[in-house]
């Protein structure tokens, strides 16, 4: 479907108008001024740009969301460079450079049918690149000094109000961010991975991501930005999480048998292969000790446990 409903002008206007309202309460008038122009101008040249060159490749979805890549990473770097204290007849350069960038990389992206969360992630690594070479190309012609060239790359507005929004956020809509965020991104990955990743979280979080999970075109409704920095803090926790500790998978399994009929976990695991019905016969009718010598992958023994409790629920 084309691009048909999209009005470049007012679409860059409630960008902008955003934009003021996040501006540091620190910069003066004149640079708040700035950043929100600077947003509009880059936007609306996006959305033309889109509409007179793209009208057939996108729909009206797509270009606002590449888009409004271009409007927030405007803002954040035009931030940075300020707080930077760049020359400022120097601003508009590197803006168009980083606003170019985004551009190039989402409508690239876009074409090759990437999904949104790699998108985002090349679009930040674009723009933080071009935004370096602007400013190594300003230190080599002696408009900065080169000692400050790594000052001036730390600067990062937008790991600032990440930091700051998670400070300041009501913790349960950060949750359902989270949680929202996280769905995304195992939407991505096989089921058995999915249920890898899901035993890992605790009972409640489960429930909440599954609930995310089945929710149709999700990826639309979050921001593709705030899920790349969800997906940066995943890949961490899930690189930083500790193997799963057999015994207290069976501890589960034994606090389920008080629950539940035997003949009734049984059925749930009917169809299981042999290792697992013997692990599950050693818990059950000898003991926790006997079950904890059989070499059996604790990831698994996680996942076996989730899928009795979750289906012996449902029965119940």
């Amino acid at each position: 479907m084309p691009i048909t409903a999209l009005n470049s002008q007012e679409f860059a206007k409630d960008l902008a108008q955003q934009a003021l309202s996040y501006v540091p309460a620190d910069l003066t008038e004149e640079q708040k001024t700035y950043v929100a122009k600077k947003v509009f101008d880059f936007s609306i040249i996006a959305g033309n740009h889109l509409i007179e060159r793209y009208n057939q490749e996108f729909n009206d979805e797509q270009a606002r969301i590449i888009v409004q890549f271009i409007g927030e990473w405007t803002f954040h770097k035009s931030i940075d460079t300020i707080r930077a204290k760049i020359p400022t007849d120097h601003w508009d350069e590197i803006l168009q450079q980083v606003a170019f960038s985004a551009l190039q990389t989402a409508i690239q992206s876009f074409s090759e049918g990437i999904d949104q969360i790699k998108i985002a992630v090349n679009i930040e690594v674009q723009v933080n690149g071009a935004y370096e070479a602007c400013i190594k190309k300003l230190a080599s012609s002696g408009v900065i000094p080169e000692e400050q060239v790594k000052e001036i790359m730390s600067y990062s507005n937008v790991d600032k109000m990440a930091k700051e929004s998670g400070a300041n956020v009501v913790e349960d809509e950060e949750k359902i961010l989270k949680y929202a965020a996280i769905a995304i991104v195992l939407k991505q990955m096989s089921k058995d991975k999915v249920e890898s990743l899901l035993a890992n979280f605790e009972e409640e979080e489960q429930k909440h991501i599954s609930t995310f999970l089945k929710i149709e075109d999700i990826e639309q409704k979050v921001n593709p930005i705030v899920v790349a920095q969800y997906l940066a803090e995943l890949k961490k926790n899930v690189a930083g999480i500790a193997k799963p500790k057999i015994s207290n998978t069976i501890t589960g399994i034994k606090a389920l048998q008080k629950k539940y009929q035997d003949e009734e976990i049984f059925d749930v695991l009917s169809y299981e292969r042999s290792r697992v019905l013997d692990f599950m016969e050693k818990i059950l009718f000898e003991s926790s000790a006997k079950a904890s010598k059989i070499e059996f992958s604790p990831y698994i023994a996680k996942i076996l446990y989730n899928h009795l409790r979750s289906n012996l629920a449902t029965q119940g």
